[in-house]
């Protein structure tokens, strides 16, 4: 019976840490490939965080507001091969996105999130016009896109499913449409983020 107890007392220990005096958890299947860093999230408040493993600091914010505690939601969390970049998708119960955006990490520190949902949306707004033409018609009724299945390809491209219930085709029916966005993220320092969006396809 002690060896069970053990057990669970270091996985307690691994998964919690304390931040500033404060509670915070990092979330499953968030780590960098390198182990060094990971998400995690407020466990008194709907915020999240990059955190150093090794120092056990917060080393950035993030705008997800993922919670352990919302068991419906989707979190992704998807790092480049050389552990500098770092991709979160938060989908609701619902489908539709609530975060989608990346992260670039200097000398351990991270730079603001950069948001990849605005440039994504339209570009996928754009491919469902051409694909569909007068089937989709987004202003009857709103419409909001989610992203999962993001994969880094390199060190700099991505790609990700996105994945959207269309309204309005002529019989009235909504139907589902998705497609594979492949885009690059670039670091530069002119941004906050440290980091350029560039949409390299989507099909």
């Amino acid at each position: 019976m002690q060896k069970p107890t053990f057990v669970v007392a270091i996985f307690f220990f691994c998964s919690q840490f304390a931040f500033a005096g404060e509670k915070y958890q990092v979330i499953p299947e968030t780590e960098s490939l390198d182990h060094r860093y990971a998400v995690a999230e407020d466990t008194g408040k709907e915020k999240n965080y990059v955190v150093d493993l090794k120092t056990k600091k917060i080393i950035g914010n993030l705008t997800s507001t993922y919670s352990s505690e919302n068991h419906h939601d989707n979190f992704q969390a998807t790092w480049s091969t050389d552990n500098t970049m770092l991709i979160i998708s938060h989908t609701h119960r619902y489908g539709d996105c609530g975060t989608f955006e990346a992260v670039s990490l200097t000398k351990g520190k991270a730079g603001a999130a950069l948001d990849l949902q605005k440039p994504a949306d339209e570009s996928f707004d754009r491919f469902l016009r051409k694909t569909y033409g007068a089937d989709y018609d987004p202003t009857k009724e709103s419409i909001v896109f989610g992203y999962d299945s993001i994969k880094a390809e390199t060190d700099s491209e991505w790609t990700a499913r996105a994945v959207a219930v269309v309204p309005g085709d002529k019989s009235g029916t909504s139907f589902y449409a998705e497609a594979t966005i492949r885009f690059r993220l670039t670091k530069e320092t002119v941004s906050r983020s440290n980091l350029k969006f560039k949409l390299l396809n989507i099909q």
